[in-house]
């Protein structure tokens, strides 16, 4: 089978060589270590994905991506960026130059799930523009009697193509928001195998956001509420989720409460001059899980942290503050922090306010924090994705006919770190 061709453009020539040296098998590799040589490489093969690094001399990447939509319209485009670019990436993402971005350092096996990914959309796109060009063939053929239907034809076309236009400009804009945060389900099955995700936003993409990374024997995984849903919570999110990759990743704090004071510093500051939708807070949990030393850290912002071991349940409480969020002036915020003993069975929970927030039940009220944690205790004996489908059940059942109000993000967890 004909490896794909695929063209990665980056100045720094370490990165060219672990980039080949990680895809050539996969894939026919392109390097290029400027936009000006990955313009010429674009001229002589037939390139269906191109990943470049966001900072080179003489053209940025957004601007190579933007130079080359007009030849090159059906190739993927994708972008290495590191935190001081989020800005420029959402309006790039915004415009529709960017399929994707990746943050920096990238992960090999994730990445090759978001290539191939990349190829199977270029694929798709290829497959329908010759059924559309077949279609447009057959309908020049048409004799002059049949002309009536082909009209009625034409004009049935034409309603269906706007509806799958509005359809497709909604859900791409939605996936290239929120994909671009949320951890890869791959990624967290192989890290935490017991495990559920009970994800629902109010509107096409969320202000709700999760998000995992595995630095040696940790883990962090974290659950986040940005104030607003939609896609003004979206834009809250991207810039949550790639400050949280900033601060552990490249900057290595890892203690959760000490990662909750850098992302409330790194947000202040971000967002000191923006409009008012920015300024808005975010309430998260940041939950550290230490393999060597079989616990789990916890802090949190506003939203806390459940734990069942042995039957008997705690709640572990955050602050009350949320991250940028308001404070008496001068007040230095600090996270308190628990640690949970994982050496023994343990099932644990994050979640935002959107489910214990919905209204409800006979008497339209809220389902309650209290109603909640109830639920949760009745059913974590059982299978964990059966946990799931009975979480949603509940929430169905006492919702009704009632209207979403939330996003609603719950993460369930079961473990128990046996020794190495």
């Amino acid at each position: 089978m004909e490896k794909a061709c695929i063209l990665f453009v980056d100045d720094e020539k370490h990165n060219l060589t672990a980039f080949k040296s990680a895809f050539r098998r996969n894939y026919d590799v392109f390097l290029a270590n400027s936009a000006e040589e990955g313009l010429k490489i674009l001229r002589d093969n037939p390139i269906k994905v191109i990943i470049t690094d966001q900072r080179m001399p003489g053209m940025t990447g957004i601007e190579l991506l933007e130079k080359i939509i007009p030849t090159y319209p059906n190739a993927i485009r994708m972008i290495l960026t590191g935190f001081s670019d989020v800005e420029a990436i959402i309006n790039a993402i915004n415009t529709g130059q960017v399929y994707r971005y990746i943050t920096k350092p990238w992960n090999k096996n994730e990445l090759k799930i978001t290539i191939d990914n990349a190829l199977e959309a270029y694929h798709l796109r290829e497959e329908n523009k010759t059924l559309i060009q077949n279609l447009q063939a057959a309908n020049e053929g048409l004799e002059d009697k049949v002309q009536k239907r082909t009209q009625e034809i034409e004009q049935y076309l034409g309603i269906v193509k706007k509806q799958w236009d509005g359809i497709q400009a909604s859900i791409s804009y939605a996936q290239r928001i929120q994909t671009a945060i949320l951890p890869l389900e791959e990624t967290l099955c192989n890290a935490l195998p017991q495990h559920f995700i009970f994800y629902r936003p109010r509107d096409i993409v969320s202000g709700d956001f999760y998000w995992f990374k595995e630095v040696g024997k940790k883990q962090f995984l974290v659950a986040a509420d940005c104030t607003g849903h939609g896609v003004p919570g979206a834009f809250m999110t991207m810039l949550g989720a790639q400050a949280l990759a900033n601060i552990i990743l490249q900057n290595n704090v890892h203690s959760p409460d000490q990662i909750l004071s850098a992302l409330d510093d790194t947000l202040q500051t971000l967002l000191q001059s923006k409009s008012t939708l920015l300024r808005d807070g975010m309430d998260i949990s940041v939950c550290v899980i230490d393999k060597h030393h079989k616990t789990l850290h916890f802090a949190g912002a506003v939203n806390p942290l459940i734990v069942i071991q042995n039957n008997e349940m705690q709640v572990l409480k955050s602050s009350r503050y949320s991250i940028n969020g308001h404070r008496p002036e001068g007040q230095v915020i600090e996270f308190p922090t628990h640690k949970v003993d994982l050496a023994i069975d343990t099932t644990f929970y994050i979640f935002s306010d959107g489910l214990q927030d919905q209204f409800g039940g006979e008497q339209n009220r809220k389902f309650s924090s209290k109603r909640l944690r109830n639920t949760l205790l009745e059913n974590y004996p059982k299978p964990i994705q059966e946990q799931n489908q009975l979480l949603a059940q509940a929430i169905d059942e006492w919702q009704g006919e009632f209207e979403q109000i939330d996003d609603m993000l719950l993460i369930g967890v079961r473990m128990k770190l046996e020794d190495q």
